[in-house]
């Protein structure tokens, strides 16, 4: 989940008085779907795919998001975008923040980096796998073992980020 405001609706002066409220509502949200109870929790949330977790809160403006995309983004942010998509709030303002990143996901030409990189996931990958045998399927696990989910999905997101831009 990425968390962002249009910070346009509101005067420059406002930005951090705003924000923190955002971030207060975010911490409120996430805590909520994280709890575990008896029957489990509804939802693990991950906010480390926003923009740059480390210096940036939880919830940070749309021109924050498109600047750091354009100037920072790296393929594997590329590649968890390719699937983003607005689930709440103003879904046309996530519409549009998502058309506007559309260069930065879909590159126009053949990109060597990414190429690259993909190449360089893939291998880190396939450390410390081995050929499975049937005597060794029982216990396999489905999501990241060998030719399982995560595998699949990396293929899908490389041929995409590697070709998509043509499309």
């Amino acid at each position: 989940l990425i968390f962002l405001f249009d910070d346009k609706k509101y005067f420059a002066s406002l930005y951090l008085d705003i924000r923190s409220v955002f971030i207060k509502i975010v911490r409120s949200l996430v805590k909520l779907l994280s709890e575990v109870t008896d029957r489990g929790h509804i939802f693990r949330v991950d906010l480390r795919l926003r923009p740059d977790p480390a210096s940036n809160p939880v919830c940070i403006g749309l021109n924050v998001a498109r600047n750091y995309y354009e100037i920072f983004g790296r393929n594997w942010e590329r590649a968890a975008l390719i699937k983003a998509r607005p689930i709440c709030g103003d879904s046309k303002m996530g519409v549009t923040f998502l058309k506007t990143l559309e260069p930065f996901i879909w590159r126009k030409n053949l990109d060597f980096e990414a190429v690259s990189e993909v190449n360089n996931i893939r291998t880190q990958m396939e450390l410390g796998k081995t050929n499975i045998s049937m005597d060794s399927i029982r216990g396999h696990n489905i999501k990241t073992g060998f030719g399982g989910i995560r595998e699949i999905e990396f293929f899908t997101q490389a041929q995409q980020l590697v070709t998509g831009g043509r499309n």
